[in-house]
């Protein structure tokens, strides 16, 4: 049951206004970035132009630090930032659109020089700038008497500033903004660009200039505002991707009610190293049943279950199959994987079939070839054959302490020792049966393991 919680808007209001003010200025004290948001909150009293300033104030400041903010700061920066773009697109935007639109603008730009200074391995600053450049796009849809081709010079000149990668859908977030004559002026723009990028530059397949890739990803994300597909299609020839996206090419086809085409530009993937997609099987299939070809559909269906055991394509494959056959063609799937090559993926399939018998079977016959590695998966499967299958249960949960061992993974130590002590659960029920006794194992690992201190450490508290 979870906790209830001890702070709450109800409770602080007991407090009274002056008791929160005097809380709220200790903490500022001891945090900056809650001490900038207290600082908007105030300006906020004094007016939107009043917020502006102190908006555009503390963007200047984070542009001209030179500070390093390391992995530990991140997510307080993050924040810090993330609550900048909603003051902007909440507070400024619901006064001013045209000033929200300018004031976001500054803010996205901060991506050239945030990059320069900060560790984002969480990722967590780009998410806040990606997140801005859609807000960027959707406030200057909500700008009255825009100038649509003066907007579109600017995105254009934008779109190209991406030294760190932030800006792959800038062009997206503004098609609406931009409209049909500046998604126009913007297309027309990118091509004459694109043209004038000399052969040499482009190289062999797959080994065009970045700049020309960028060019034909932005065309492709106007194609889609026009629902163009023909358009999508070009820009991806453009960019030489015919076999790397050829599942999005298909996707879009079959939207438009081309589903032959599909099909074909499906046969293009299949040649190269991506033809196992997910989604290629799953547009193929919808390709094939948008042309009346449900046979060859579900043909597909088993050929992918076969290769991968996917249980949303087998559950598709016999719902499909007339009355009373779907019996006979659940048994020839728990056959087929009874067989599978990876004895752990087959485990967890059959595990979650209303018998156990065949998983139980498959672990008595192959439970040295499961990877422990796959706790979740081993996991439940030993939870689940612990039960009625004891024996099946406790070479799983073995398998699942050896490894954590074996790799000296000390984050898992105590799942380790939780799982020996399942083992010590199931002892007596494995007695006389064909497998080492509890006390024959915990004297291997005893033997192999007896150095990792913090295991039996871990052991010592169950």
């Amino acid at each position: 049951m979870a906790r209830e919680k001890q702070v709450t808007v109800e409770k602080l209001l007991l407090l009274g206004a002056e008791a929160l003010a005097e809380l709220v200025e200790e903490a500022c004290d001891n945090d900056k970035y809650l001490r900038q948001r207290v600082k908007m909150r105030l300006a906020a009293l004094d007016g939107v132009g009043s917020l502006d300033k102190t908006i555009a104030k503390r963007i200047r400041h984070i542009a001209r630090s030179q500070s390093f903010i390391d992995w530990q700061e991140n997510p307080d920066f993050a924040r810090d930032l993330d609550n900048l773009r909603k003051v902007i697109t909440d507070d400024i935007a619901a006064a001013d659109p045209a000033l929200a639109a300018e004031r976001m603008w500054q803010f996205v730009d901060l991506s050239e020089v945030v990059y320069e200074r900060v560790d984002d391995s969480s990722g967590m600053v780009a998410t806040v700038l990606q997140q801005a450049i859609e807000d960027l796009g959707a406030l200057w849809a909500k700008v009255k008497d825009r100038d649509v081709k003066a907007l579109a010079d600017r995105v254009f000149i934008a779109a190209q500033q991406d030294a760190y990668g932030i800006r792959g859908e800038f062009v997206a977030a503004f098609c609406k903004a931009l409209g049909k004559k500046g998604r126009k002026t913007l297309k027309r723009r990118i091509v004459k660009e694109l043209e004038n990028i000399p052969d040499q530059a482009k190289g062999e397949e797959h080994n065009i200039s970045s700049s020309s890739y960028d060019f034909c990803r932005q065309l492709q994300q106007l194609a889609d505002a026009e629902n163009d597909v023909d358009a999508f299609i070009w820009a991806v020839e453009k960019a030489q991707r015919t076999d790397t996206e050829a599942t999005e090419v298909a996707r879009r086809l079959i939207d438009a009610g081309r589903a032959q085409e599909a099909l074909e530009w499906l046969d293009k993937a299949r040649v190269s190293r991506w033809h196992t997609s997910h989604d290629a099987i799953d547009l193929r299939i919808k390709a094939l049943e948008a042309l009346g070809r449900g046979d060859e559909a579900q043909a597909q269906r088993w050929q992918y279950f076969e290769e991968s055991l996917n249980e949303t394509h087998l559950q598709d494959y016999l719902q499909r199959l007339p009355d009373f056959e779907d019996f006979e063609a659940e048994r020839k799937a728990i056959e087929v994987a009874g067989k599978y090559s990876d004895a752990t993926t087959a485990l967890g399939f059959l595990v979650r079939r209303p018998e156990l018998e065949d998983a139980n079977a498959l672990v008595l016959a192959r439970h040295e070839e499961l990877d422990g590695d796959r706790t979740k998966t081993l996991g439940e499967a030993a939870d689940h054959l612990s039960e009625k299958h004891q024996v099946a249960a406790t070479l799983v949960y073995r398998c699942l302490v050896m490894s954590v061992l074996k790799r000296a993974d000390t984050r898992y130590y105590k799942y380790a020792a939780r799982d020996l002590g399942f083992c010590e659960g199931l002892a007596a029920q494995i007695e006389g049966e064909d497998i080492d006794s509890h006390a024959t194992f915990f004297a291997d690992v005893k033997k192999l393991h007896g150095l990792k201190y913090r295991f039996w450490e871990q052991m010592e508290g169950k």
